[in-house]
């Protein structure tokens, strides 16, 4: 179709779809799609409100990752039968009265679209009685909709069932996620919850299993928060602290430099018992550690910050997941000062940080003997000898007759093993790795351990050999040679959240797990004998100028390209 077609027919649409007012339906589908993305995000949205109506044990039940079933019981303030009717209704809320309770919010909620939002996307039952006493009251949804009201008996507080989460937007419905990685979400999001509310009793039965039940302190997060919630070997890298100045105090757990992460996962920060992300809070703490971090790694933390609500505005996102604070220097300073006390709580740097190994600034140039190598139906260098004739840092220079390729080793290696492991793979064959002399333990975090145990038999197919003992920990006897010891935590950690993140189905699934053992192919060191090698594999593929995944692998460099850099 041409152009001109095209436009013509864009315009003849234009002129019979005129501008219309949404009906309700549509605009409360179109609410829900801001503030429920997910069962996640359901069981987010109900927990919050639950404890924001005074909520001392909450019990979340799940099936089927949320996608089936969700139940959220609490012992709450409840509500008459009355404002029952209004629970459904868009931006009703008993949270706020005026604009200027916006500015000074001490609730989780305040719009009064979560349980309207749910409604219409799901078939809803709330069941709840007030806490002044008389006749409870149970309310049937479906599609926003009431379809009737009647009395029911149950003690103060209120129930909320949801069953078929959008079945009234198949679009939705069909981006939801494994059942593994929607359980995992609703453990990430309950986590959450439950550190920024240690006072609380937190229960989640999922799949008719109790998944964990919180101690519930008087005194704030505890180690049996930590141990329960983010599994014991991540707890015992912990240590107390706490700070207050005035009207700002600081609480909680810091981590040892030790147990530092190539990410921040391991930080979990709530203000105003609000959990938050904050890249700005978590940069200050960072450079609250100083030296005792290496480059490029990320401290763990539990803690909580209670500052006066006019120095955060929550109002910025739909999810209230970010917030922006009034005056982030005088924050930053606090942060910094009350950092200064990590050495008075014990967060030591370990001996072998003070004796770390600088790498010099400028890497030497190494020049290895010619290496010979002969070549056979390539595409660049038919028949014609190849000489690697320097490495410089992980970058070949290859010479082919009378030229000069420039060839990127790292990427280079990463593609050879990236198509080893495919046809390994195809033909059913486990590629090779080194059993370990001594089974290692590793404890994984709750909330992706679901995720890496249901793919043991894939990682297996990888060479990467590791079962699942009692708790969260997996006992690993064997990796793959790229995969040291000091960095599997890292890789399956890493990869574990990756899956988590995105929806990911089995031949993209094996896609991605086959590029993140590759990929630690590229740490390979190279010296003249790899190089050989890597550059003589390299010019048999098929096409040896681009990984798989379209990064460019090799360049030709010619002679006036040479001129130019020297300047002639």
């Amino acid at each position: 179709m041409s152009i001109s077609k095209k436009y013509l027919n864009i315009k003849e649409l234009w002129v019979r779809r005129p501008v219309r007012v949404l009906n309700e339906e549509t605009i409360n589908q179109i609410a829900a799609g801001e503030v429920i993305e997910n069962p996640a995000s359901c069981v987010k949205e109900l927990v919050e409100n639950s404890i924001d109506a005074g909520a001392k044990e909450i019990t979340i039940e799940t099936k089927a990752g949320g996608k089936a079933f969700i139940r959220v019981v609490d012992d709450g303030i409840g509500m008459r039968r009355d404002d029952l009717f209004l629970a459904i209704e868009r931006h009703a809320t008993s949270k706020i009265t005026s604009v200027e309770d916006l500015f000074s919010l001490d609730t989780l909620g305040f719009r009064g679209e979560a349980i309207a939002s749910i409604a219409s996307v799901s078939k809803l039952t709330i069941t709840t009685r007030p806490i002044e006493g008389g006749a409870g009251s149970k309310l049937y949804a479906e599609g926003g909709k009431i379809i009737k009201i009647e009395e029911s008996t149950r003690s103060q507080g209120t129930t909320v069932e949801i069953s078929s989460l959008f079945f009234n937007v198949p679009v939705r419905k069909k981006f939801l996620k494994s059942v593994a990685q929607e359980s995992t979400s609703i453990h990430k999001v309950l986590v959450w919850l439950a550190l920024s509310h240690p006072f609380l009793v937190f229960r989640w039965i999922h799949d008719g299993r109790e998944e964990f039940l919180t101690p519930g302190s008087d005194e704030g997060i505890s180690e049996g928060h930590l141990e329960t919630l983010l599994g014991q070997g991540v707890a015992e890298s912990f240590v107390p602290f706490s700070f207050q100045e005035s009207t700002f105090k600081v609480e909680g757990f810091l981590g040892k430099p030790s147990a530092h992460r190539p990410n921040r996962l391991g930080q979990y920060l709530f203000i105003n018992g609000r959990p938050i992300y904050s890249p700005f809070i978590s940069r200050v703490i960072a450079e609250g550690y100083g030296t005792a971090l290496p480059m490029g790694r990320h401290p763990q933390f539990v803690l909580q910050v209670d500052m006066p609500g006019n120095w955060v505005d929550v109002n910025i996102h739909p999810q209230k997941r970010e917030v922006r604070f009034v005056d982030q220097s005088k924050l930053r300073d606090l942060l910094l000062r009350c950092l200064e006390k990590r050495t008075e709580e014990k967060v030591s740097i370990p001996t072998h940080f003070s004796s770390m190994h600088v790498l010099p600034l400028a890497k030497e140039i190494k020049i290895p003997p010619t290496v010979e190598m002969e070549t056979k139906n390539l595409p660049l260098v038919s028949q014609i000898k190849v000489n690697v004739v320097a490495l410089v840092g992980h970058f070949l220079f290859v010479q082919k007759g009378d030229e000069l390729y420039l060839i990127n080793g790292k990427e280079g290696v990463a593609k050879l093993q990236e198509e080893r492991m495919r046809k390994l793979y195809a033909e059913n064959e486990i590629p090779p790795s080194q059993s370990l002399l001594l089974p290692h333990t590793l404890e994984c975090p709750p909330h992706l351990y679901k995720i890496l145990v249901e793919e043991l038999p894939l990682l297996k197919k990888l060479g990467i050999g590791m079962r699942a003992l009692s708790g969260s920990t997996f006992l690993i006897d064997a990796l793959p040679p790229p995969i040291s010891l000091d960095r599997v935590e890292d890789f399956l950690f890493g990869l574990a959240e990756e899956m988590r993140m995105a929806k990911i189905k089995q031949k993209d699934l094996v896609s991605l797990l086959i590029k993140k053992v590759s990929s630690s192919f590229s740490k390979t060191s190279l010296n003249a004998e790899v190089g050989s090698y890597l550059a003589t594999s390299l010019l048999k593929c098929d096409n040896p100028l681009y990984t798989l995944g379209g990064v460019k692998i090799m360049r030709k460099i010619t002679e006036k390209e040479l001129e130019k850099w020297i300047g002639g």
